[in-house]
């Protein structure tokens, strides 16, 4: 039987049969679970860094995008036409959602891709809770 172990310093792999791999372990090469794990932990940390400041002004527009369509899923519910909502409170959730959708087309979009340099605009009370929280608190303004 075989074992994959991979240099950390420079990622190559090689191939060694079982009864060698514990002295090569001793040696300083890692198993292949040691490997992908510090791939999975610098993919993490180069997206990361790329989140926290990406570099062109199209990656800014899907990072806001997303961000906005995430806040536009918390309040998919409440637009249904067989939810609880007064017509206050719906007029409120449809005038927010469509503030999030206009956001990208704003003057100075797309600001820092969703993060706190962006004007989101004011959430109804009502909007964002699961629909679970929602019923329980059914009376609860939307505005």
């Amino acid at each position: 039987m075989t074992v994959n172990l991979y240099d950390p310093e420079t990622g190559m792999g090689s191939v060694w049969r079982e009864e060698d791999a514990e002295a090569k372990l001793a040696e300083g090469m890692i198993s292949e679970v040691a490997w992908l794990e510090i791939c999975a932990e610098k993919a993490a940390e180069a997206r990361a860094a790329w989140l926290a400041d990406p570099d062109t002004e199209a990656e800014r527009f899907a990072l806001l995008r997303g961000a906005r369509d995430a806040k536009l899923a918390t309040t998919d519910y409440l637009v249904a036409p067989d939810y609880p909502l007064t017509d206050e409170q719906r007029v409120a959730v449809i005038g927010y959602r469509q503030a999030l959708r206009d956001l990208p087309a704003q003057a100075g979009a797309p600001w820092d891709g969703g993060g706190e340099l962006t004007p989101w605009p004011a959430q109804p009370a009502c909007g964002g809770v699961s629909p679970d929280e929602a019923r329980e608190e059914s009376d609860a303004p939307c505005a």
